[in-house]
């Protein structure tokens, strides 16, 4: 079955992978500076796209990403809790990503049944590791790396990064943002999650019937 799942799973990034680069932008918030020559940018999908999507897991979104260091090998995903009035990194996510200064990935927004997948390139074209895989992909349940209550009653909300972002090298970029409520707990409050707080956390107020959970990228170098 798992074997059966991957080979899903990769059916449809290569579906998504191979015509992302092609969809129009319908949204002012989502287009490129062309000053900016090193970014990422969530991708514009068509319907067709999207159904695809929707079977990889739920509300993913899939990125595009570029960039002029030609130092940069490698996409490192980390994912943290907030604990202790603090953004505490709880897991760390290491892919190669080939030579020719872009890559493509997606993100599944559900931070406990981690889902990621990944494509990137060589000079001659498409990039493949060590196992001749055409797109890397992990899915894992990762509740207890996380440290998450065992809630029987939940709920959340989320915040995916939308516009465009300048690449720099080592500068870790939040893409997902996301709370997770306990819905037999005794609080009503429900703060939204926000992207900037991975920075700014004064504004946080969490009681112990709330997660907090951020992911961010970082383009690096293996070396």
């Amino acid at each position: 079955m798992k074997k059966h799942h991957f080979l899903l799973i990769s059916l449809i990034a290569i579906m998504l992978f191979g015509c992302t680069s092609q969809s129009p932008s319908s949204s002012d918030n989502n287009k490129e500076d062309p000053t900016i020559t090193s970014s990422l940018v969530r991708a514009e999908l068509t319907s067709d796209e999207r159904f695809y999507l929707s079977s990889f897991s739920g509300d993913a979104e899939v990125f595009n990403a570029k960039w002029d260091d030609d130092t940069i090998d490698t996409l490192e995903i980390n994912i943290y809790r907030y604990i202790d009035n603090h953004w505490k990194q709880k897991n760390t996510y290491k892919y190669l990503i080939g030579g020719k200064q872009k890559c493509d990935f997606i993100l599944g927004p559900d931070v406990l049944n981690w889902h990621f997948a990944i494509r990137g390139y060589d000079n001659t074209g498409t990039y493949s590791n060590s196992s001749g895989r055409y797109v890397q992909h992990i899915q894992e349940n990762i509740s207890e790396v996380l440290g998450a209550n065992t809630w029987m009653n939940t709920s959340g909300n989320y915040q995916m990064l939308k516009a465009p972002e300048e690449i720099v090298k080592d500068a870790e970029i939040p893409v997902f943002a996301k709370m997770r409520y306990n819905e037999d707990g005794q609080s009503e409050e429900r703060p939204n999650p926000l992207l900037a707080q991975f920075e700014n956390t004064e504004s946080i107020r969490l009681t112990e019937d709330i997660e907090y959970y951020m992911v961010t990228v970082c383009f690096t170098s293996d070396s």
